[in-house]
Order: structure tokens, then C-alpha cells, then sequence
């Protein structure tokens, strides 16, 4: 089942086509950053877990 998301992370824009794989990828992220990088991804990760189809990094 598709559950397409898109992510605005350093101003690049991502159309995902799996929200699973997406969470995946940003909780990674997080977990291997530090700082500022950090912050990003969890900032779109939240977003991800709170259902949101579209998730920046602002």
C-alpha cells in the first residue's frame, strides 16, 4: 500500500512513495548526526510521525 510523502530537507525537495521508508531514512539520519543536521531530521521526522504529507525542515 503507497502512502506517499514529500520531504524539503537543505531546500531540496523528495517525493517518497512509502512513509515507512521515509521514517527509516530521517530516523537514521538523526541517530548519526549531530548539531544542526540533527535538528533537521527530526524536525521532518516529527513531522513524519504526526502524519504530515508534506515535511520541511523549517
Amino acid at each position: 500500500m503507497s502512502d506517499p510523502v514529500r520531504t524539503i530537507c537543505y531546500r531540496q525537495a523528495r517525493e517518497w512513495d512509502n512513509r515507512g521508508d521515509v521514517i527509516d531514512f530521517f530516523q537514521q539520519g538523526a541517530k548519526e548526526c549531530d548539531g544542526a543536521e540533527r535538528d533537521r531530521y527530526t524536525t521532518i521526522l516529527l513531522k513524519l510521525l504526526a502524519g504530515e504529507m508534506i515535511c520541511s525542515d523549517e
